[in-house]
Formats: structure tokens, sequence, C-alpha cells
């Protein structure tokens, strides 16, 4: 059975958290999205752990990982990923981001061109509109900070939260939901939210991603805007768009295996 192993390492005077598969496989790297961590990806099908080296970070303040002075824009992520791989040791690797995870790598895809050898864009955020109520207040200084003292209050509240992303209840497992509880209770998470959400509006210039890539996302996620699928077909016109049925803001989570067999042919 192919393991992940936890490791860490520290970057730019950060320590990231990430969990690896020891191959000597092409090099994919697995970012999750916002507020969440590398417990996203525990259950991606075990034929894609032997086809690639994969290398799956907990994004600063996320996770284990610690808690940069820098602000936390997509610029200072993209430069964080291309220090990753140079730490590793890799050349070029595919990228595949979940939410923010995949506004990063696009960011990432023209900042450091020809390090991508495949780009999967899953569920990519909008960026357009504005924040819900609940995160605007979030996001002012000082409110947001004392508002995340009570968030999430219970364990069960955030495991319910966790499964409204998905058609399927039960599909985040105890060991993902303690993740994520510890994550909030433990971590550096409830201090990370209101900084990024002050700071990055995930305003992504998508026109100007340099390769083909594919875009994946549920029909009935409620966080994708049509228009803004509209508007990535325009500017992405060689791109291939997979849309999941029956499937909210996860598909990698929902339908894993067929998820997974998108990166294989790659």
């Amino acid at each position: 059975m192919i393991e992940l192993r936890r490791k860490t390492i520290v970057l730019d005077g950060v320590r990231i958290s990430y969990l690896e598969t020891e191959s000597s496989a092409p090099a994919l790297i697995l970012l999750h999205g916002f507020a969440s961590g590398s417990y996203i990806w525990k259950k991606f099908p075990e034929k894609i752990l032997g086809n690639f080296r994969v290398l799956i970070p907990d994004l600063p303040g996320h996770g284990s990982s610690g808690l940069p002075e820098q602000e936390p824009t997509l610029e200072y992520h993209a430069r964080l990923i291309e220090q990753f791989r140079l730490a590793a040791g890799i050349n070029q690797f595919m990228g595949v981001g979940h939410s923010m995870g995949s506004a990063i790598l696009a960011s990432y895809s023209f900042t450091f061109p020809g390090k991508l050898n495949g780009l999967v864009l899953e569920s990519p955020p909008d960026g357009s509109g504005s924040l819900p109520l609940l995160w605007r207040l979030v996001a002012v200084n000082g409110i947001g900070d004392f508002l995340m003292n009570f968030y999430p209050p219970t364990r069960g509240l955030l495991k319910r939260r966790l499964n409204s992303g998905v058609n399927h209840p039960g599909l985040f497992t105890e060991e993902m939901v303690n993740d994520a509880w510890n994550a909030f209770s433990k971590g550096n998470l409830k201090k990370w939210i209101p900084r990024a959400l002050r700071v990055s509006g995930l305003k992504v210039a998508w026109e100007k991603i340099p390769m083909q890539c594919k875009i994946v996302y549920g029909n009935q996620d409620r966080l994708m805007n049509p228009a803004f699928l509209n508007r990535l077909r325009e500017i992405l016109p060689f791109s291939e768009f997979h849309a999941f049925d029956n499937c909210r803001h996860v598909p990698h989570l929902e339908y894993p295996e067929r998820f997974a067999g998108l990166l294989v042919g790659m």
C-alpha cells in the first residue's frame, strides 16, 4: 500500500507541513482551498499515488503550517510554491488546485512559466463579486479577530459545514473532520483567515494562463457563477471544461475515480 507521509520544511522562515509519497515518478502537487487543508485530498485514489510523486502542502496559516509575516496575496503564494518546488528538487510538475488553490496555481503558471507540465483548476473562484456578510465582518480589522475566537463553536457544527459543500453527506471521514477541527482549535487558521480576507480578493488574471488546462466543477456548486464560467470559456478557448453532475464544490471528493482519470491521461 502506498503511503502519504507527513513531512515539514522551512520556507522563507515559515514552517510548511506537507504530505508526500516516496517515488521517482513525475511530480504532482495538490493545493487545497481557503480555510481547508491537505486533508481534503486524503481519499484520493491509490492509482494516482502510484502514477505520481504526490506532494500536498498545508498552505501558510492552514493545517499544521506556520503563520508568515508576509501578506497573503496570490503573488506571495505563487512565490512560496516556487520555493517549495526548488526545495523538493522538482524540475516540472503537474499542478492541481481546488478553489483558492486553483487561483494560486493560475497565478503561478504565468509568474513562473515553464514549470508546470499540466494544470487542473477545480472549482476556480470568481473573485469579482462581494463577500457574504459574515466574511465581510471577519475582514474588518479587529472585529474579525474577535469573531474567529468563537468559530467554529463545536466539532459537530464544523462537520456539518464541511458536508454542506458536497452532495453526499459522510464523505468527510472522522479523520478528515479531526484534521479540520485541529486546524481551527490548535493551528493558525483563526489568525490567518481575517488577514487573508483583508488582503486577497482572489482576482486572478485568468487570461494570462500560458497553457491549456482542465477546468473541473460541479453542476450544483452554489459558489460557481455561470457568467464566470462563460468568461473562462471565452478567455481559455483551448482548455477543457468538465462538469460533474450531482456534484457541488469538491468534485475530487465526490467522484474521486472520475477526477483521477482526468489526471492520468495528461
